[in-house]
């Protein structure tokens, strides 16, 4: 996956983000509240494809690490969300990177 694709789909995050807070709900149906046990759920979840080259994959994970980071939430309960988020994106890059098992 080239960079440009890992950027967008960064992006395509925030904006469902943005669109949430527009709309006063959350992205939890989006992501769903599970976390990644496969390399397919990981995978989805990043929104990357089979293929995509272990640098692309990283880039993705930082840009979403950044963009959901619990730190920038707006109140507790956009930090319970994000603390999800956060988990979830860690368990499918230890997943990808071969640091945890599937199951």
């Amino acid at each position: 996956m080239p960079a440009l694709a890992a950027g967008a789909a960064v992006q395509a995050y925030a904006a469902d983000r943005a669109a949430a807070d527009r709309a006063g709900s959350s992205v939890a149906s989006a992501w769903g509240d599970q976390i990644p046990t496969s390399k397919g759920e990981a995978l989805r979840l990043l929104g990357a494809g089979p293929e995509a080259a272990a640098g692309a994959l990283k880039k993705i994970v930082d840009g979403l690490r950044q963009t959901w980071h619990p730190d920038r939430a707006a109140n507790d309960a956009d930090r319970r969300l994000r603390e999800l988020r956060m988990k979830q994106i860690n368990a499918a890059w230890d997943i990808l990177s071969g640091r945890r098992q599937e199951t």
